[in-house]
């Protein structure tokens, strides 16, 4: 995950439970994204990560 800058402080990691996402969505089925390509999708320029109470 990449947090977009200026909004890094907004981005906290979260173990489990339910969240909430702000960001880019990108799907790539045929190319593949992350380590060796082995993703179909990844969010990007993260504005806001966080766990819903």
């Amino acid at each position: 995950m990449s947090a977009k800058p200026g909004h890094e402080k907004q981005v906290k990691w979260v173990k489990e439970g339910t969240v909430r996402i702000i960001g880019v969505f990108d799907y790539r089925p045929k190319l593949g994204v992350g380590h060796l390509n082995g993703w179909p999708a990844q969010i990007v320029d993260l504005e806001l990560f966080e766990k819903l109470k």
